[in-house]
């Protein structure tokens, strides 16, 4: 019966990944056609989704089993610093990898050319100076903005101030957050515009 559970749970779980993987892929497929209509005139189609979802699970759900495999291997003490650094690293690599992978695919190539384009990529020098140099200073800066944001809630909250106030401050916050959580996907939509231009540009 313990059996016949833990199957049950692995199977949700698997299939719970599978959905989301395929998700993610309708919609960056969709954002992908909106980037490419930039370029040049396009008719959208689904024709290649299906090969676009294959190709987002070898690059995303493999190498999240090689690094849970590897992490279950590590004493529980030393994993969260394990997953924090190596973890960090390999996810910047990954999302680089993906996006010039992805944008490429939708060029035309297959599979296989798409994901040898996005490993060759790491070996330019524009992947440090246009994409992970930017990333990094985004990422600080906005990890920076919501530290702020959530040591002045915490302020406010904890300090004498009247109800009424706290309430208008909090919307304020509220308004500041959803301003940021908008200005991040236009930063990301600029950058997978940036990743699909560098593609076209090293087809």
């Amino acid at each position: 019966q313990n059996t016949s559970f833990a199957i049950t749970i692995l199977a949700l779980i698997i299939l719970y990944n599978l959905l989301i993987i395929f998700a993610y892929s309708f919609f960056k497929y969709c954002v992908l056609d909106s980037i490419k209509s930039f370029f040049q005139k396009t008719e959208f189609s689904l024709k290649r989704l299906w090969q676009f979802y294959l190709l987002n699970l070898i690059l995303i759900l493999i190498p999240y089993l090689i690094f849970s495999f590897i992490l279950s291997g590590i004493k529980p003490q030393y994993q969260p610093y394990v997953l924090i650094s190596f973890g960090s690293v390999i996810s910047l690599f990954l999302y680089i990898i993906l996006n010039i992978a992805q944008s490429h695919f939708y060029q035309g190539n297959s599979i296989k050319e798409s994901i040898s384009k996005g490993f060759e990529f790491l070996n330019k020098k524009e992947v440090y100076k246009e994409v992970i140099l930017i990333v990094l200073i985004f990422l600080l800066l906005y990890g920076a903005l919501l530290w702020l944001i959530s040591y002045l809630f915490n302020f406010i909250v904890l300090d004498n101030y009247t109800s009424y106030f706290k309430t208008i401050l909090l919307i304020i916050f509220d308004i500041v957050f959803y301003f940021i959580i908008i200005v991040f996907y236009f930063i990301i939509l600029v950058n997978r515009i940036s990743f699909y231009s560098l593609a076209k540009e090293n087809q």
